[in-house]
C-alpha cells in the first residue's frame, strides 16, 4: 500500500501527475529526475548532515530558538521546499524535456503557455510561494509557530540558495499574480501547495520556530541548503529515477532516500568527525613546551571547561612556537566543543603551501587512519605536488592501509573548499565570506562551528582589516573558536580585532584591560565576554647588531670577503622584483669565480618554476640546515612572513618597522646550526638611498613613505636591536599617534601623515561599499540583490585586497614558425587549442597554468583577446591571457616589452619617454 498525502487541501491534477513535474533533467538523452524525489533528497541529504556535525546542530538550535531533535525537523522540511519554485514557468524551459518535445502532459497545457521567457527565477518563485503557503499551514497548526517577518525571511532565504538572497525587488512582479486567493488564475499555486506539504508525512516540525535577532541564522540556513542541493543535484550521486505510475508514493521512499544520503555524504567526504583522545603537549608535537604553550596549556586545560576561551590573539617573537600553540588550542577545542573543522588562513601562497605540510604532519600524528579531509585553497593549488599526493588519496589509497589525511574529490571544485573539515589557504578565501560575492553565505557555512586561525596578521591594510574586522564579527556570531597569530602587532589594530569579535558575540568589553602588557602576551576573549590579558616569559632571547649601507655594490664586495673562507647562508631581501633582479645580476658578476651560489625568488615568475623555486628555498634553508652553506639567497617580500627559515646573516632594503623584525626573524631563528665566523653572531644590514629621497625611490611605491620615514628616524641611531624587549617599543614608535621627530622632519611627516589618513579612509569607504552587513546590521537577504561575480571577468569589483594595479593571469608560449613551445629554446612544443579528451584536457589546462604569471592590465592595454576567447570553456582558463613570445621578447606598444630569463623570471621592459633605449623598472 502506498503513501498518501492527507494533509488536505484542494489540488487541480491527480496526484501521480505531481511525479512528472521534473527537478533535473539530461539534455542529451531527455530523461528527468522527477522533482519530488530531488525535494526529498535534498531534505534527506540535509538531515543526515545534521546528525553527523553536532555542532552545527547546536548551532540551529541556538539560532533557531528550539531543541535540537526540532532543528532535525524544521531545517529538513525547510530544505524541502528549496525548488518549490520549479513548480511554474520553470517546467517549460528551453533545456528542459517539456521545452523540447511537443508531448506535454494534458494536464499542464492549461497551466501556462510553453516559454518561461522574461520570468523571474524559479528560486523567485520559491520565495513568493512560502510567502503565501507557509501562514496557510500555520492556520491548520501541521507546522509550528512562526512570526511573519520570520516567514519572509526564511522565504528570501531558501528561494536564494543559487548564490543571492532573494530580495523584494526580485519578486515585486510575482505579487499580485501569486495570492493566496488567486485560484485558477494562477492554478501553479495548487500544485506548489500539494509539494509544499508532502514532506510532512515524515518530518514534524511542530515547536514554534523563534529565531535570534540578526542575521547568523538566515546565512547558516541558506548555507546548509544549498549545500544540499548541490549534492542531491549531482547526478553520479542521486541518479535519475522515475516514480511509480502511481497516485501515492512508495512506502520506504523516505527511508531508503535517507539510507542513500548517509552512503552519498560518506563518499563525498563528509564523514562524522570524532574527537581524539585528550593528549598533552608532548604527546601532540614530541618536544617540551615553551612558556607561550605552557600558557595555552593553562588557559584549555586537558578537563572540560564551563567557560573556554572563544577569541586567542598570541603575539610572540619569531620562533616561539606560535603554529604549534594554534594547533594545540584546535585540538583541545576539539575535544571540549567538538568542532565541525579547522581553517588555517595564510598572507600568502607560499606560506599557506608551507602551512599545509606542517597541517598534514599534524592530523597524521593525531589522527591515525581517521581519513580526515585536508584540502589547499588558493589561486595555485593544483599546481602543488603535496595536495596532489592527498587528492590521489582519496581515490587509490595504499593497499591495506586507511588514510589518515586526503583529499576528497568532491571539495576540490569552486567554491567548495572552505566545507571540507579542514582546509589550509589565503586569508582571502575567508574574505570572500563577508563581501557581496555568489555563494558568500556558504562560505561563511563552511566556516561556521570551525577553529580557524589567522597568521600574520600586522600585514593587513586598512582596506583588509576593514574586511577583516567584520569576518571576525561573522565568525564570533558563527559560534567559531579563533586564534590570531602574530610576532607585530600594534595596540591599535589588537583593540580593534576585540572589539569586533565581542560585537560579534554581543558581549560587550572594555577594552583598558589590554593597556600595559608587556610583550610577549596573550589576549583572551572567553564564551562569558571576559576578557584578559597577560604576558608571559619568551624563550628566545635576540640581539642583533645593525649596519646601515648605502651602496649596493660595496656590500656586495664586502660579503664576498666576508664568505671566502668559510661561505655561510645569507639572505639579501629586496622590495621590488627589479631591484632583486639587478642585485642578482650584481651578486653573480661578484661571485663570478667563487664558489658561493646564487639563488633568486621573487613572485614574478612563471606558476611552476616559481613553485619549484619556492621548494628549494625551503629545502636549503628549511629546518634540519646544519650549516657549511655557501649561498647567497636574493629575494623579495615572498620570504619574510611564516615560512620556516633560517640565514647566518641578512641584508635587507629600508621597509616599515615590523618587516624589518620579521625578517630578522629569520637569521639565526633555528639552534644547532655551525655558524661561519663572520656570522657567529647576529648582525644585520640596512640598505637606505644616500641622502633619503623624499619618495624613497621604488620602496616609496611599494610602502608608505610616511612610514619608512618614521621607521628610519627610530632605528637610525640605534647600534642594536634587542628582541622582545624592544618590541613594544619599536612597534609603537613607528604607528603609534606619539612620537618625537627632529624639527627638520616635522613638516614632511605632517604632510605624509595627512595624507596617508585620507587614504586610509578611502580605503575604508571602499571596503564598507562591498562588505554584507554585520550579523547584527540590516537584514542580510535584502541588502544586495544579485550578488558580485567574484570569480568572473578579469577584475572583478569584489576584492579582498586593494591593489593600484588589476592583473590578470597570463599564458606565456615561445613561438617558433608555426609551432608554440613551452620552453625559448623549442624542445617541448605544445598546442594552444584544449585537446577534446577531458583527461588530457585537465593535463593541458594543468601545464598552461605553470607557464602563467600575473601582469598588471594597464601593461597589456593594447593587446587583444584577453582573456584568451579560445579558453572560455577551460575551467582553469577561461580567465587567461595568451602572449606569444619570439627569442625570449614580445614587444608591445609605447616601446613596451616582455621578457622572459631563465635565471631572473620575467622582465618588464619600458621606452623611455623620447622613444631610446628601454629601461626597467617595478613598483
Amino acid at each position: 500500500m502506498g503513501v498518501s498525502n492527507s494533509c488536505g487541501g484542494a489540488t487541480p491534477v491527480s496526484q501521480n501527475l505531481l511525479w512528472l513535474l521534473w527537478g533535473k533533467s539530461n539534455r542529451e538523452s531527455g530523461e528527468i529526475h522527477p522533482l519530488v524525489r530531488h525535494l526529498l533528497e535534498a531534505a534527506a541529504v540535509c538531515r543526515m548532515l545534521l546528525e553527523r556535525r553536532p555542532c552545527l546542530r547546536r548551532q540551529f538550535a541556538k539560532l533557531l530558538g528550539v531543541a535540537e531533535d526540532q532543528v532535525l525537523e524544521w531545517v529538513p522540511f525547510l530544505c524541502a521546499q528549496h525548488d518549490l519554485g520549479k513548480a511554474g514557468p520553470f517546467q517549460f524551459c528551453p533545456h528542459g524535456p517539456w521545452g523540447k518535445c511537443e508531448q506535454v502532459p494534458p494536464a499542464w497545457q492549461s497551466f501556462f503557455p510553453r516559454s518561461n521567457a522574461g520570468h523571474p527565477s524559479h528560486g523567485s518563485y520559491t520565495t513568493r510561494y512560502l510567502q503565501v503557503l507557509l501562514p496557510e499551514l500555520l492556520k491548520k497548526g501541521v507546522i509550528g509557530a512562526l512570526d511573519p517577518s520570520v516567514v519572509k525571511r526564511l522565504a528570501s532565504a531558501l528561494g536564494g540558495h543559487h548564490g543571492a538572497f532573494v530580495c523584494n525587488s526580485m519578486i515585486s512582479s510575482l505579487e499580485k499574480e501569486i495570492r493566496a486567493d488567486a485560484g485558477s488564475s494562477y492554478p501553479w499555486l495548487g500544485v506548489a501547495r500539494r509539494l509544499l506539504e508532502i514532506p510532512l508525512l515524515w518530518l514534524s516540525p511542530s515547536e514554534p520556530l523563534d529565531p535570534v535577532k540578526g542575521n547568523a541564522w538566515p546565512v547558516l540556513l541558506a548555507g546548509v541548503v544549498s549545500l544540499s542541493d548541490w549534492i542531491a543535484s549531482n547526478e553520479a550521486f542521486f541518479p535519475y529515477r522515475s516514480l511509480p505510475d502511481s497516485p501515492d508514493l512508495p512506502n520506504d521512499l523516505w527511508e531508503t532516500t535517507l539510507k542513500h544520503a548517509g552512503l552519498i555524504l560518506d563518499e563525498a567526504g563528509f564523514r562524522e568527525v570524532v574527537s581524539p583522545a585528550p593528549a598533552t603537549f608532548s604527546e601532540l608535537f614530541a618536544f617540551d613546551p615553551r612558556p607561550l604553550q605552557h600558557r595555552m596549556d593553562e588557559l584549555l586545560p586537558m578537563e572540560r571547561m564551563v567557560d573556554l576561551p572563544r577569541f586567542l590573539i598570541l603575539e610572540a617573537p619569531m620562533g616561539e612556537g606560535k603554529t604549534e600553540a594554534a594547533l594545540f588550542a584546535l585540538d583541545r577545542w576539539q575535544i571540549s566543543l567538538g568542532r565541525n573543522g579547522v581553517y588555517v588562513a595564510m598572507p600568502t601562497t607560499a606560506t599557506s603551501n608551507q602551512m599545509y605540510c606542517r597541517v598534514e604532519r599534524f592530523q597524521e600524528n593525531r589522527r591515525p587512519g581517521g581519513r580526515e579531509n585536508l584540502h589547499l585553497l588558493h589561486g595555485q593549488a593544483l599546481l602543488s605536488d603535496d595536495y596532489d599526493r592527498l587528492k590521489a588519496r582519496s581515490v587509490a589509497p595504499d593497499e591495506g592501509e586507511t588514510p589518515s589525511v586526503q583529499a576528497d574529490e568532491w571539495f576540490c571544485a569552486p567554491k567548495r573548499g572552505l566545507l571540507a573539515s579542514g582546509a589550509v589557504g589565503t586569508v582571502d578565501q575567508a574574505l570572500l565570506g563577508v563581501l557581496q560575492t555568489r555563494y558568500q553565505y556558504l562560505r561563511l557555512f563552511g566556516l561556521a562551528g570551525k577553529t580557524v586561525i589567522f597568521d600574520e596578521v600586522h600585514g593587513y591594510d586598512a582596506y583588509m582589516l576593514t574586511e577583516y574586522e567584520n569576518l571576525l564579527r561573522w565568525l564570533a556570531a558563527l559560534n567559531c573558536t579563533v586564534v590570531v597569530l602574530s610576532a607585530t602587532l600594534p595596540a591599535a589594530t589588537r583593540r580593534r580585532m576585540v572589539q569586533a569579535f565581542s560585537e560579534g558575540m554581543e558581549a560587550p568589553v572594555s577594552l583598558d584591560v589590554l593597556d600595559g602588557v608587556s610583550y610577549p602576551r596573550v589576549t583572551t576573549l572567553r564564551d562569558s565576554g571576559d576578557l584578559s590579558c597577560d604576558t608571559f616569559p619568551s624563550a628566545r632571547s635576540f640581539s642583533c647588531r645593525i649596519r646601515w649601507e648605502h651602496d649596493r655594490r660595496s656590500v656586495a664586495q664586502s660579503l664576498a670577503e666576508e664568505m671566502k673562507e668559510e661561505g655561510g647562508a645569507v639572505a639579501w631581501i629586496c622590495n621590488t622584483v627589479r631591484s632583486a633582479q639587478e642585485t642578482y645580476d650584481l651578486l653573480k658578476e661578484v661571485f663570478r669565480d667563487s664558489k658561493i651560489d646564487v639563488m633568486l625568488f621573487h613572485a614574478r615568475y612563471q606558476a611552476g618554476e616559481r613553485r619549484r623555486r619556492e621548494k628549494a628555498v625551503l629545502e636549503r634553508f628549511g629546518p634540519g640546515r646544519k650549516g657549511g652553506d655557501g649561498v647567497v639567497l636574493v629575494a623579495t617580500q615572498v620570504v619574510e612572513q611564516s615560512l620556516d627559515l633560517d640565514f647566518d646573516h641578512m641584508i635587507t632594503e629600508l621597509a616599515p618597522v615590523d618587516l624589518i623584525l620579521q625578517r630578522l626573524g629569520r637569521e639565526h631563528r633555528h639552534g644547532g646550526c655551525a655558524r661561519p665566523k663572520a656570522f657567529v653572531e647576529p648582525w644585520l644590514r640596512i640598505l637606505v638611498p644616500e641622502g633619503l629621497p623624499d619618495d624613497f625611490g621604488a620602496s616609496g611605491k611599494v610602502y608608505l613613505p610616511f612610514v619608512l620615514l618614521r621607521t628610519w628616524l627610530v632605528l637610525k641611531d640605534r647600534a642594536s636591536l634587542a628582541l622582545p624587549g624592544q618590541m613594544d617599543d619599536l612597534m609603537e614608535a613607528v604607528y603609534g599617534e606619539a612620537g618625537d621627530f627632529p624639527e627638520e622632519y616635522r613638516s614632511l611627516l605632517a604632510r605624509w601623515q595627512e595624507e596617508h589618513s585620507k587614504g586610509e579612509d578611502g580605503s575604508r569607504f571602499k571596503a564598507a561599499s562591498i562588505l554584507i552587513p554585520d550579523p547584527g546590521g540590516r537584514d542580510v537577504t535584502q541588502a544586495f540583490s544579485q550578488g558580485v561575480q567574484e570569480d568572473e571577468g578579469v577584475c572583478p569589483r569584489a576584492r579582498t585586497r586593494l591593489s593600484k594595479e588589476d592583473r590578470i593571469p597570463v599564458v606565456l608560449l615561445h613561438r617558433k614558425g608555426e609551432v608554440s613551445y613551452q620552453d625559448r629554446s623549442g624542445t617541448a612544443p605544445v598546442s594552444e587549442i584544449p585537446p577534446r579528451d577531458p583527461e588530457e584536457r585537465r593535463r593541458w589546462e594543468k601545464r598552461m597554468v605553470e607557464l602563467s604569471v600575473d601582469l598588471p592590465t594597464w601593461f597589456l592595454r593594447d593587446v587583444d583577446r584577453i582573456p584568451e576567447p579560445r579558453w572560455k570553456g577551460c575551467a582553469l582558463l577561461r580567465h587567461h591571457g595568451l602572449l606569444l613570445l619570439e627569442d625570449g621578447k614580445v614587444v608591445l606598444g609605447e616601446g613596451r616589452c616582455l621578457e622572459v630569463d631563465e635565471e631572473k623570471g620575467v622582465i618588464r621592459h619600458f621606452g623611455s619617454e623620447k622613444g631610446g633605449a628601454s629601461r626597467g623598472r617595478d613598483v
